[in-house]
């Protein structure tokens, strides 16, 4: 591991870090973008809709292999194991690996198994706090706090949106078309 410590001293002292960690967030965002994409083809255009899976895949991939990446260079594996950035990584990678192998054994998903995956991909979102392990370098104290609070607030409004659209998808006969409905009738519910 003496190849993993000068690794991570080189990146704690360098832009890198950050930069891997903003093109994390801007990937992260990318995904759910994906996914709210996926939501609106699945129905209209089922080759986009399937290339758009194999395009959440691969980002699943990029972000395996960042969680490998962090998880080596931790200097304490069990520490990082624990650690929420950790947790938030296998709990938005693990289901669509798993989702990915039933549907290529035929396995058909249950509309619970459905709404698990889809939430584990909305939480894709948290990725994002990564940023603000960046943002205690900044100087201003209110404006990280008002960033953090925002960024919150939106992901609230999205992981109920998800949980809005899955819910009506699977169980109503009246559903949303897309998920940006769910975002409507969440912003509606708390206004």
């Amino acid at each position: 591991a003496p190849l993993a410590r000068r690794v991570a001293a080189y990146m704690e002292h360098s832009r890198l870090k950050a930069a891997i960690n903003i093109a994390s967030a801007a990937l992260s965002v990318a995904s759910v973008g994906v996914y709210v994409g996926e939501t609106r083809a699945a129905a209209d255009d089922p080759a986009l809709y399937a290339r758009l899976r194999l395009l959440d895949l691969v980002t699943a991939g990029v972000f395996f292999l960042e969680w490998a990446l962090w998880l080596w260079l931790a200097p304490s594996r069990r520490r990082y194991l624990q650690s929420f950035q950790s947790l938030v990584d296998l709990f938005t990678i693990a289901p669509m690996v798993v989702s990915y192998a039933l549907g290529a054994a035929g396995v058909r998903m249950t509309p619970a198994a459905s709404a698990a995956e889809s939430l584990s991909r909305a939480a894709r979102i948290l990725r994002v706090y990564r940023l603000f392990e960046l943002g205690r370098r900044v100087r201003d104290e209110a404006v990280s706090r008002v960033c953090e609070l925002a960024l919150t607030v939106a992901v609230i409004v999205f992981v109920l949106a998800v949980l809005f659209y899955d819910i009506e998808a699977n169980y109503s006969a009246d559903s949303y078309p897309d998920l940006t409905f769910g975002v409507w009738g969440v912003c509606q519910a708390v206004s």
